[in-house]
């Protein structure tokens, strides 16, 4: 059975900046970097003589500051979060850990706002090749009933019954993932990011953005720089 040995040394600023990267990699679809970044901490665990609860603390930030991620890409994400907090709550070696984030990314890509379209229908493929091709721009119902040559009641209701989310959904999501992307360099202006996004009103932007990750656009990029992130999206699907 495999047990952990106890150590010594508290963690370091790489250590907890490592969760940034981990989530940076997520959003820009790298699973296999965030995995390997993740891997590489805590091989480095036992090198560098980290105590036991300091490796706990670890595992507590990275699973609080990645629950509001995860669950980012589902229509019930508050009970996919819980039933995820609750999964790691009775993890007790770092196998399980492991094996939980794993699990937990597979979930991301095969989740609506990630999935690979091939298997949908083609009026539904063109529908999200049109979104994914005008996300910088305003993307309504007509727009997409034209592109595919239907009715807009119809394509509604194929799209969902699809995807499992609504167009509205999936584009706000599709959009609030590329403004988080943004929002990341310091250079750049929230009212730049919005209009990045085909949003002429800035405010409406904001609550928009505040909806689906918990904060506003000023909030996430000061808790990024400031390494809070996983203390302030708490408020998603609320």
């Amino acid at each position: 059975q495999e047990k952990d040995l106890e150590y010594q040394q508290p963690l370091n600023k790489n250590d907890f900046s490592s969760i940034e990267m981990i989530l940076t990699c997520i959003l820009a679809s790298e699973y296999e970097k965030a995995e390997r970044i993740l891997h590489e901490i805590l091989s480095a665990f036992p090198q560098n003589h980290v105590s036991i609860s300091s490796s706990r603390k670890y595992l507590d930030m990275l699973f609080e500051a990645f629950s509001p991620l995860y669950c980012f890409y589902f229509d019930n994400g508050t009970e996919r979060q819980k039933t995820l907090l609750h999964s790691f709550g009775r993890c007790l070696i770092l196998k399980e850990f492991v094996d939980l984030f794993h699990l937990s990314l597979h979930e991301i890509r095969v989740s609506p706002l990630k999935a690979d379209s091939t298997h949908y229908r083609r009026e539904v493929r063109d529908m999200i090749g049109y979104i994914h091709r005008n996300i910088d721009t305003k993307i309504t119902l007509t727009q997409l009933s034209l592109s595919v040559n239907m009715a807009g009641s119809y394509i509604s209701r194929l799209f969902k019954s699809e995807t499992g989310v609504n167009v509205t959904t999936y584009v706000n999501r599709l959009k609030m993932e590329r403004a988080m992307v943004l929002l990341r360099e310091p250079d750049t202006f929230i009212k730049q990011t919005a209009a990045a996004l085909g949003y002429e009103d800035q405010s409406y932007f904001n609550r928009i953005f505040n909806k689906y990750t918990g904060m506003s656009p000023a909030e996430f990029r000061h808790s990024y720089q400031y390494g809070t992130y996983s203390h302030r999206a708490s408020k998603l699907y609320s």
